[in-house]
């Protein structure tokens, strides 16, 4: 069982982040473009967002404020809010509105991830409703702003 949630907390994130790419190579092709732009105007925000976040509400990681053995090691810093819930979700959430079954999917593989990391005393539930919070809110800014882009390029093309 430590095994499983070793991977899920160490590795599920890269394997989420691939069903993503992957997710995104078989989108139509006019679809691609906006997916890019939202899931770097994403990226940037969420990178902002977990740096405020963190500096606004500092919480010991679970191991350090318990005293007890990780299942791996992690540095003992500001676990709020998980990275890895963070970034996994808003993969999933930059999916979403193309590919409805895969967002959630990749929404619930997040989760995992998270959950994984709490399991592994590096992560409290606190730190993964952050990191779900920061990337919802990075998602639907992402998205709006990207609809704005699209339609702001499509008026100038056409002019």
């Amino acid at each position: 069982m430590q095994a499983l949630i070793i991977f899920g907390a160490k590795y599920l994130f890269a394997i989420v982040v691939l069903l993503a790419a992957y997710v995104w190579w078989r989108l139509p092709k006019d679809k691609r473009w906006r997916v890019v732009i939202q899931a770097a105007v994403g990226l940037a925000v969420a990178a902002i967002l977990v740096k405020v976040a963190g500096a606004i509400h500092p919480d010991l990681r679970p191991f350090v404020e318990h005293h007890f053995t990780p299942l791996f090691p992690q540095r003992g810093d500001n676990g709020f809010p998980s990275d890895h819930t963070t970034f996994t979700m808003l993969a999933a959430l930059t999916i979403l509105p193309y590919a409805r079954r895969w967002g959630w999917s990749l929404a619930a593989l997040a989760l995992v991830v998270g959950l994984c990391r709490v399991a592994a005393g590096v992560h409290s539930l606190q730190d993964i409703a952050g990191g779900v919070v920061v990337a919802a809110s990075s998602a639907g800014i992402a998205y709006y702003a990207t609809q704005w882009i699209a339609k702001t390029w499509h008026q100038k093309t056409k002019a």
